[in-house]
């Protein structure tokens, strides 16, 4: 009986999977438990978070909501809404999606960048139902 041949590229498409699939896991985890000083590590230092509407993206219009640009950025914006002063809470509650990969693994060996596009949602109001205890 002969072993099957292995695929060595085949074996790092479902590692980085995995760990794509960890990392948002802990993400969504640290918005659950509204650990947002934890949020801008998530982030490579130059990282950037854009939240625009969706009519703004299909027409290729630049405005948004918001555009955080750096890791300093985002804690700054972190420092300016907790605790929240003039407005409600906000309860983040993460609808986790497989993230798609945008970019690719490439050729070489060592760190090879990775584009994913997760998805989130919040709502103003407390949670209801069975997750009424995400407060």
């Amino acid at each position: 009986m002969s072993a099957l041949p292995l695929d060595t590229a085949r074996i790092e498409q479902l590692w980085l999977q995995q760990r794509i699939d960890q990392l948002n896991a802990a993400y969504a985890a640290a918005l659950d438990e509204m650990r947002f000083d934890d949020w801008p590590a998530f982030f490579v230092p130059q990282g950037r978070y854009k939240v625009q509407a969706r009519e703004n993206f299909d027409r290729g219009l630049p405005l948004a909501l918001m555009a955080l640009e750096s890791q300093g950025m985002m804690r700054d914006r972190v420092y300016g809404v907790t605790p929240p002063i003039y407005h409600r809470p906000q309860y983040p509650r993460p609808g986790v999606t497989p993230p798609r990969r945008l970019g690719h693994l490439g050729a070489g060996a060592g760190w090879r960048p990775v584009t994913g596009a997760p998805r989130y949602a919040k709502w103003p109001g407390p949670p209801a139902g069975r997750h009424a205890g995400w407060v």
